[in-house]
C-alpha cells in the first residue's frame, strides 16, 4: 500500500493553472501521508483487508495442516518394517501430498493477487476525496501547487518551507481530523517543525 501510495501523491498537483510562470508562484507543503493514514476511510479499508488476510489465513492454513497429516502419516507407515503400505499405494500418495502442496502455492499467489486489487479498489476513492479537497484549497487559497511534505517512510521531503505554506492543518480541519501528538522531529512542516499545539 505504501508504495502506491507515495506514486499516487508524492508531488500531487493541486490547481495547475497558467500562473505557473508567473512572478506570483505559491507552492504549499502538506503531510498527505499523515492525513491518509488518519481518514477514517483508510481505518475501514486496513480493516477490511485484515479480515479478508485472516479469512484466506485460515483456509491457507487448514489446506497446509491436512498436506502436513498426509505427510506425517505416509511416513509412519513408510517406516515401519516392513512398509505398512505397499510401493504403489506410498507413490500414490506421495503425488497426492504433491498436488496438495501446489494448490496451497497456488492460492497463496492467488490470494495476494487478489488483495492488491481489492486495496486499490478501496483506495482509489479515497485518494480521489484527498484529491479533491487538496483541488479545492489550492483554488480558496490560490496555490499554483501544494506538494507532499513527507513519504511514507516517514522521511521529509520538504526540508525547509514557510510556516505558513503548510496546509496539513487546514486539510486535517477540512476532513475534520486530529493531529495526534508526535515528536517536533516528525511533525508535518518537516525535520524541526513543532505540530500544531506543541509549541
Amino acid at each position: 500500500m505504501k508504495s502506491r501510495i507515495v506514486l499516487s501523491v508524492l508531488l500531487m498537483v493541486a490547481g495547475f493553472t497558467s500562473t505557473v510562470f508567473a512572478q506570483n508562484v505559491k507552492i504549499g507543503h502538506c503531510n498527505l501521508e499523515l492525513i491518509l493514514r488518519l481518514m477514517p476511510e483508510t481505518a475501514a479499508m486496513d480493516q477490511e483487508l485484515n479480515l479478508y488476510r485472516q479469512k484466506y489465513s485460515e483456509r491457507l492454513a487448514t489446506k497446509e495442516k491436512l498436506m502436513q497429516d498426509k505427510y506425517t502419516e505416509a511416513t509412519e507407515l513408510l517406516s515401519k518394517n516392513p512398509p505398512a503400505i505397499t510401493e504403489e499405494e506410498a507413490k500414490k500418495r506421495e503425488e497426492e501430498i504433491m498436488k496438495l502442496q501446489e494448490e496451497v502455492k497456488s492460492d497463496a499467489e492467488r490470494y495476494e493477487r487478489e488483495l492488491a486489487e481489492r486495496q486499490d479498489k478501496l483506495l482509489d476513492p479515497i485518494i480521489e476525496k484527498l484529491k479533491k479537497g487538496l483541488d479545492e484549497l489550492a483554488a480558496a487559497e490560490g496555490y499554483t501547487y501544494i506538494l507532499n511534505s513527507m513519504d511514507a517512510s516517514g522521511t521529509s521531503i520538504v526540508l525547509f518551507g514557510p510556516k505558513e505554506n503548510d496546509v496539513t492543518e487546514k486539510m486535517m480541519k477540512k476532513f475534520n481530523l486530529s493531529f495526534p501528538t508526535m515528536p517536533a522531529s516528525t511533525a508535518p512542516g518537516g525535520i524541526g517543525t513543532p505540530a500544531p499545539g506543541n509549541k
